[in-house]
C-alpha cells in the first residue's frame, strides 16, 4: 500500500535510524548508495517514493541529475530530498525541485520523527489515489483474477494484472487511473454513489 521506499545515499546503510525507523513505520526500504546503481533501479519503477540525497561523492552522478532523471522516469511519483548540502543549491536548483513536485527537502540533521511524519503524510496523500483504491478493493474482493479489462489487442488483464500497472506508471496504469477518475468525478457531478 505504497510503501515502497528507495533512499539514495552514498552514506546510508540498513541500520542507518531513519532507515530503522521507516522500518518500524511498516515501509518496506531499498537502500542503494551508488548513483550508478540507483540510475538502474529508477526505470525499474518498483517504488512508491524516493529518497534522494544530493552529494553522491566526487565521481559519481550528482542528486540534481538523479531528480532529472527520476522526473524523465516519472514525473508524479513522490521525491523527498534529504541532503547535507542543501544551503549548496542555487536559487534555481531549489526552485527545479519545487516546480517538479518534490514533496519536501529536509537536512540531514533534522530530526528523524519530522522525516518520518512527512513520508507517513505522503504514503496516505498516496492511498488515497486510485491505486490505493484499487489496491484496498483487491485485498477484499475474492475476485482478483477475474479478467477486468481487455485492450484492444486482446490482452486481458485482471485487477491485481491492472494494480501492478498502476503501481509501475505504465502507460496503461497512468491511462486507466485517468480514465478512472475521469469515471469518478462525473459519477461525483451526477450525484452517483455507485455504477
Amino acid at each position: 500500500m505504497n510503501d515502497r521506499i528507495i533512499y539514495i545515499d552514498d552514506n546510508i546503510d540498513d541500520l542507518d535510524p531513519l532507515v530503522q525507523s521507516l522500518f518500524d513505520e511498516g515501509f518496506s526500504v531499498k537502500v542503494i548508495n551508488d548513483s550508478k546503481k540507483a540510475q538502474e533501479y529508477i526505470k525499474s519503477r518498483q517504488y512508491d517514493i524516493i529518497l534522494l540525497d544530493l552529494y553522491m561523492g566526487e565521481r559519481s552522478v550528482s542528486g540534481n541529475q538523479l531528480f532529472d532523471e527520476i522526473r524523465e522516469v516519472d514525473e508524479k511519483v513522490p521525491v523527498v530530498i534529504i541532503s547535507g548540502n542543501i544551503s549548496t543549491q542555487t536559487t534555481n536548483d531549489c526552485l527545479k525541485f519545487i516546480n517538479n513536485e518534490a514533496r519536501a527537502i529536509f537536512k540531514r540533521t533534522e530530526d528523524n520523527s519530522k522525516i518520518v511524519s512527512k513520508i507517513k503524510e505522503i504514503r496516505d496523500q498516496l492511498n488515497i489515489f486510485p491505486g490505493g483504491a484499487l489496491e484496498d478493493w483487491i485485498q477484499k474482493t475474492k475476485q482478483s483474477d477475474a479478467v477486468l479489462m481487455v485492450t484492444k489487442e486482446g490482452r486481458k488483464f485482471t485487477a491485481a494484472d491492472i494494480l501492478n500497472e498502476i503501481r509501475l506508471r505504465t502507460p496503461l496504469g497512468l491511462q486507466f487511473e485517468r480514465d478512472l477518475n475521469k469515471l469518478t468525478i462525473d459519477l461525483i457531478t451526477r450525484g452517483k454513489e455507485q455504477l
